[in-house]
């Protein structure tokens, strides 16, 4: 914060910055076997004023007003979020076969794998793939069929009491998504 002093007055920030940082994470999504989450990031805003050392001498109502509307302001300023990385987990179980997918979106330019459990040693690593228009998709299949159109393998028993959890790592492996478990569908 910069101050200006002129002889006999008070200080006068004639800058502000606020820095909001949240680390909320909000669900959307509610059908079955679909969860998504969005982690509200980093934002920055910087908010220019100044009010004359007279008004300030003065007590001035307006000079008042002014700094709780510039203060009202930067607060409803504040609850505007960046975009952030979001990632969107699906699964099903049958008899015969194990299913999941993990797809994210609003993510930077670059290379991501998708890391999927069940239970407390079932672990799947897919293939890194490169984002296209800020978007990745991952399969994970235990039909050889689908494996063999690019999914990556699972075993028929991968999903451990009908639950999955995944998330995406960039090419450094930083996890830029949350950890979603998600509860599958589960079909006889």
């Amino acid at each position: 914060m910069h101050a200006v002093r002129a002889a006999g007055t008070a200080y006068m920030p004639t800058s502000l910055t606020l820095c909001v940082l949240s680390t909320a994470i909000e669900p959307f999504g509610r059908s079955e076997g679909t969860y998504g989450y969005a982690v509200v990031g980093y934002v920055q805003l910087r908010v220019n004023f100044s009010i004359t050392n007279y008004m300030i001498r003065r007590g001035s109502m307006f000079a008042r007003k002014l700094t709780t509307a510039s203060a009202v302001a930067l607060f409803a300023l504040g609850s505007v979020v960046a975009q952030a990385a979001n990632v969107q987990v699906t699964c099903e179980k049958r008899p015969d076969r194990s299913r999941a997918s993990v797809d994210g979106n609003n993510l930077k330019p670059g290379m991501y794998r998708a890391i999927l459990k069940s239970g407390t040693d079932h672990i799947a690593r897919s293939q890194f793939e490169q984002t296209v228009r800020g978007e990745v998709q991952f399969d994970f299949d235990s039909n050889q069929g689908d494996v063999a159109a690019g999914a990556t393998p699972i075993g028929i028993r991968f999903i451990v009491n009908g639950r999955v959890r995944g998330y995406l790592v960039n090419e450094n492996f930083q996890r830029v998504t949350p950890i979603v478990e998600v509860q599958c569908r589960i079909v006889h």
